[in-house]
């Protein structure tokens, strides 16, 4: 026998497998909004938009979520005119329920703004003025949405006109809400007329000012005059 014959063989070196690297958790950023809040940042720059403001600088990045929520809350207090969240959240939350589902954001927070940007539109400056405009745009939308049932190709004659009559009745009801709202608001008032020039011909009189006519009714017993 050889010498290399007679060599044990070598053992098979064992090389251990490499589990896959398991990738890190994605961090929760600070300012990330609570269920069922707004963005705080969407619902600011709505608000500055309707006032006119500009934008302001960056928020923080170590801001407490407490403290965005309060700003969030505060933002929509101010848009709505109410003094409390609790006021302004049912408020909010019910325009959006009356917002069509074909014209509702798909986002909850979406549709909440664009809910809050319309309201914020009829300018309330009290709880009773934001109830009305919240019934207003119920109102609107439910209008609006028989109209376009009365417009439907596949509509018969009898149909159109039921949902056209029900919508003229939602409108006059609108008409009439807009009047209370104007009056709550005080943005109507006596109409009034400047006379910027009078001319007065030969033998003629003018009267400037306030004119009340009464009639003169003598007694039965006649007398004078």
């Amino acid at each position: 026998m050889s010498r290399a014959s007679a060599r044990p063989s070598a053992a098979p070196v064992l090389v251990p497998r490499r589990r896959p690297a398991t990738p890190a958790p994605t961090p929760v950023p600070r300012d990330a909004p609570q269920p069922g809040r707004l963005r705080t940042d969407t619902v600011a720059d709505l608000r500055r938009t309707l006032r006119g403001e500009a934008p302001p600088a960056a928020l923080p990045a170590t801001a407490a979520i407490a403290d965005l929520d309060a700003a969030a809350d505060a933002a929509v207090c101010a848009v709505l005119g109410v003094k409390t969240i609790e006021v302004g959240n049912p408020l909010l939350m019910r325009m959006v329920a009356l917002t069509p589902t074909q014209l509702r954001a798909p986002s909850p927070d979406t549709a909440a703004v664009q809910a809050l940007a319309l309201l914020g539109e009829c300018q309330p400056t009290t709880a009773i003025e934001a109830c009305l405009s919240v019934q207003m745009m119920g109102v609107h939308n439910a209008a609006t949405l028989f109209l376009i049932r009365a417009t439907l190709p596949e509509q018969t004659i009898e149909g159109a006109e039921r949902n056209v009559l029900r919508a003229v009745r939602l409108m006059r009801l609108f008409n009439e809400q807009l009047e209370t709202l104007q009056k709550v608001q005080g943005k109507t008032g006596q109409q009034r007329v400047i006379v910027e020039h009078v001319t007065v011909h030969e033998g003629g009189q003018a009267i400037v000012g306030a004119v009340s006519t009464q009639l003169k009714t003598r007694g039965r017993g006649g007398g004078g005059g």
